[in-house]
């Protein structure tokens, strides 16, 4: 049964009404109307009332939700219906049918009731598209004709389809400007006679879309563009067609609007004059195979022109609900009438049916009922339907019976040159003398259709919806009760439930109705642990004191009245929350178990692969360092093995110390006269930062080279004797550095002078005058000094009383390109650092050096200039240039 929608929506099924009485039925039906419930069942059958609004109900969400679920499992719906003849035809690979049913309310009108057959159609070919090809467009835009066929190949994917009819009107809301004025067409449906009625009618749809849906749905199923052209043009010639008159001047008749007519032949790809004399004249053959030209009546063209207008489809409407009975019936009088010679008036049949049928309950007339003053005598007749009583007026049943489609047409599109029109007339390939058998009449054409359909249905497994018009003026607010009524009554529904309640109103099957209800019982619940499920749902249904309510087949459990099943619903909705939260809990507890137990996996997993790791990376640097002992390099060429991240620090701190270790493994090897110019090389490495090219490393340092005789061959003895005299004087123990130098003096000039560096003074010296001390200056007084990262000579000694000292160290006999400047940093960062404890800062400039004169900020760079032999200070704007030579 339906899902419990709750008591304020009424009663989802008819069949669970209290009393089956037009009353209690036409009270639920509005409620649910009211509440925005448009659907209910009647067991299987859907009732549906047109809402004349947008319902949010047809979503991919609510497909999801009906596919692949019982009826029952879900409120009503389309969809349910729609679900369940779908996977009937999947399951027992049979045929099934969706039989829409609604009333057509005014029986001499051909356009849709408005009950919502149409719209229900679509939405049932929605979800059929939807559950098959997700991928598909979901909206189905054109509205279709009475007959709809879906093909389905063996996976259950359609495949193909045929509809009826569409609605020419359609065509003209919905296509271009350009391309209506292509075909000689206007968008305004009132102008052509076809499509007059249809053009008063609001659309809710926006036809443009629609119009584009269609022409991409053609090229889908692999329509070629003249195909679609073809059909263009036939649509085209109808809605002319239709717009054609004729005058008859005494016995002639003759076209009003010739233009039409070129338009048409231009359209069919036909001859005009052939167009015309088809419209016009009729081709007889004599028995004795003379060939003779018959003029139409104006009146005979007219129904000719709209029977060749109609490409093989006849208006059944005007005759859907004549009583077929055969030889008296009205169909059978219609055609008697049609056959026999002579002139045959509608008064004629009239009489003939009144006559035939005098007897008849169901069929009256004015002339049978003389007092009924709502027919007219020699016009009306009336037959009492199930639901009512429908008055018909005779006049143009004859001729609308009639087939005016002359052969004359047939051959006229058989000799298009459009291949498509060619294609679609092939009776029109016979000659005059070749067509004799009479065509049949209109009303055996319908009474062969509904054989045809009938014989389809009865094939199939049928399943219902009905549809309901709540009113007239199409308001989603208003329920005419009395018009609603009517509808019910014709449509059978009350006694549908009726039937439905009469025996068993419901069946399902034990492990059906198990899975549903097994909740309301304790001993079926969660699992039951009896022998059959028969016995499980016997017990679910002494339980609850309904074993006089039921009965037991060999498969399936039959409930009598609703009411059990009510009750067990409304029980199943108070358990569902219970069950839902005692369902969470359970779900979440094991989730967070699972959690749980991946989360503690997780840091196992973690734990062994991290300890494997750091035993792996012991082994490897264990591995890559056995023999470093042995190497000539102790290891320093040995790459070390990336880390794991946990050993990062490890492994800074294990680099360090086998750094320390390979030093110490070095410095044993080197002499104690060595250790000096050692420790000093390391100094201006650690100070230099690796920031200047070349600063002597790879040479002896000599410190003392005013008194190296190969340095200074010629000056080193003098020099020696005025540095034991200064020693003497100034008690200083050793010589850091000595050597030539061009220093800038007080008077920004540059001069030769000699530098020497002790350990207590620095002094400045005059090597053209014997070594005279020109100043000496504490070497407390130095605070830090400024060199350049090239690779030239000049430094800057910086003072605390900001009076520096710029000079450019030259290079004596030793070497020509020795670089002094590298000693002079190391053996100064050396002693302050290592003798004296305090930080000796060294800077190294890119391009500028900074320094200060006498208290006044100066610059000084470095430049070439070519033809410069000697490096030498000239005078700029903010300082000093250090000019050396090009190479």
């Amino acid at each position: 049964m339906a899902e419990l929608e709750g008591l304020e929506f009424g009663k989802s099924d008819f069949v669970l009404l209290d009393e089956v009485t037009m009353e209690q039925f036409m009270d639920n039906l509005k409620l649910r109307f009211e509440k925005g419930r448009i659907y209910t069942f009647i067991g299987e059958v859907v009732v549906s009332v047109n809402p004349y609004r947008q319902m949010e109900i047809y979503g991919k969400d609510t497909i999801d939700a009906y596919r692949g679920r019982e009826l029952y499992e879900n409120p009503p719906h389309l969809y349910a219906v729609s679900d369940a003849a779908y996977k009937a035809m999947k399951r027992r690979a049979k045929d099934t049918c969706i039989v829409i049913s609604g009333l057509t309310l005014s029986a001499a009108s051909s356009r849709e009731s408005g009950a919502g057959k149409t719209e229900a159609s679509k939405y049932i070919m929605q979800y059929i598209a939807a559950i098959t090809n997700p991928s598909q467009r979901e909206e189905v835009e054109s509205r279709f004709g009475k007959y709809m066929d879906i093909n389905f190949n063996f996976n259950g994917d359609p495949t193909g389809g045929h509809i009826n009819n569409y609605l020419l009107e359609k065509l003209l809301r919905g296509s271009s400007d350009e391309m209506l004025e292509s075909f000689h067409l206007h968008s305004d449906a009132a102008v052509y006679v076809y499509t007059r009625e249809g053009a008063a009618t609001a659309t809710s749809n926006n036809d443009r879309n629609s119009h584009k849906a269609v022409m991409s749905a053609l090229q889908v199923i692999g329509f070629s563009k003249e195909e679609i052209q073809s059909i263009y043009q036939i649509l085209a010639t109808i809605l002319l067609l239709g717009n054609i008159q004729f005058e008859s001047d005494s016995e002639i008749v003759q076209i009003l609007d010739l233009e039409t007519v070129n338009h048409i032949s231009e359209l069919t790809a036909t001859d005009r004059d052939s167009v015309s004399k088809s419209l016009l004249y009729r081709t007889v053959a004599t028995g004795g195979g003379e060939v003779i030209e018959k003029g139409h009546t104006e009146k005979e063209a007219c129904f000719g022109r709209d029977a060749f207008s109609k490409i093989d489809y006849f208006n059944n409407q005007i005759i859907v609900d004549l009583v077929e009975q055969p030889h008296k019936g009205i169909i059978s009088i219609l055609d008697e009438a049609c056959l026999t010679g002579g002139q045959v008036t509608d008064t004629v049949c009239l009489d003939s049916m009144d006559t035939k049928l005098a007897q008849h309950p169901h069929y009256t007339s004015r002339k049978l009922s003389p007092t009924d003053k709502t027919m007219e005598f020699q016009k009306d007749f009336r037959i009492r339907h199930y639901a009512g009583d429908v008055t018909y007026s005779i006049e143009g049943f004859l001729d609308k019976n009639k087939d005016l489609l002359f052969q004359d047409f047939k051959r006229l599109m058989y000799n298009s040159a459009n291949p498509v029109l060619k294609e679609m007339w092939p009776d029109g390939q016979l000659g005059i003398t070749e067509v004799t058998k009479r065509p049949l009449t209109a009303a055996t054409l319908f009474k062969n259709s509904i054989i045809a359909l009938v014989d389809k249905l009865g094939c199939k497994e049928p399943y219902y919806v009905r549809c309901i018009k709540p009113n007239e003026v199409k308001s989603p607010m208003l329920f005419d009760d009395a018009r609603c009524r009517h509808q019910v009554a014709y449509l059978g529904l009350l006694e549908n439930v009726m039937v439905r309640r009469a025996g068993f109103a419901y069946r399902q099957p034990y492990a059906r109705f198990l899975q549903r209800y097994k909740m309301t019982c304790e001993y079926t619940w969660p699992n039951h642990m009896m022998a059959t499920d028969r016995e499980a749902v016997e017990a679910v249904v002494t339980n609850h004191g309904f074993q006089d309510d039921v009965a037991y087949g060999h498969t399936k459990l039959f409930v009598r009245t609703p009411r059990s099943l009510f009750t067990l619903e409304q029980e199943r909705a108070a358990l569902i929350p219970i069950l839902v939260v005692f369902l969470q809990k359970v779900w979440r507890g094991a989730l967070a178990r699972m959690r749980c137990c991946r989360i503690r996996a997780i840091y196992t997993i973690m734990g062994c692969y991290k300890r494997y790791k750091v035993k792996s990376h012991f082994w490897e640097v264990e591995r890559r360092f056995a023999n470093v002992r042995t190497m000539a390099d102790y290891g320093k060429s040995v790459e070390w093995p990336t880390p794991p991240a946990a050993l990062s620090q490890f492994h800074s701190n294990t680099v360090m110390l086998h750094r320390r270790w390979w030093a110490r493994q070095i410095v044993k090897n080197i002499p104690p006269s060595d250790m000096l110019e050692v420790r000093a090389k390391v100094a201006a490495l650690t100070a230099l930062r690796g920031e200047r090219k070349d600063w002597g490393v790879a040479r002896a340092w000599e410190r003392d080279y005013l008194s190296n005789v190969r340095d200074c061959p010629q000056t080193s003895s003098g020099f020696t004797r005025v540095s034991k005299e200064l020693r003497n004087k100034d008690e200083y123990s050793q010589v850091l550095f000595s050597g030539f130098c061009r220093k800038v003096n007080r008077f920004n000039k540059s001069t030769d002078r000699c530098l020497l560096v002790t350990d207590k003074y620095v002094y400045k010296l005059e090597p053209k005058k014997q070594y005279k001390v020109l100043k000496r200056l504490p070497l407390d007084a130095f605070t830090g000094l400024s060199v350049t990262n090239g690779a030239d000579q000049m430094l800057a000694l910086h003072t605390s009383t900001q009076d520096d000292i710029l000079l450019c160290l030259q290079h004596g006999e030793l070497c020509p390109n020795q670089d002094r400047v590298g000693e002079l940093v190391g053996t100064l960062v050396d002693y302050f650092t290592r003798i004296r404890k305090v930080q000796f800062p060294v800077k190294v400039c890119s391009s500028v050096v900074k320094l200060h004169m006498r208290g006044k900020p100066k610059s000084a760079h470095v430049e070439t200039k070519p033809g410069q032999t000697n490096a030498d200070f000239k005078k700029s704007r903010d300082g000093f240039i250090l000019l050396i030579p090009a190479n």
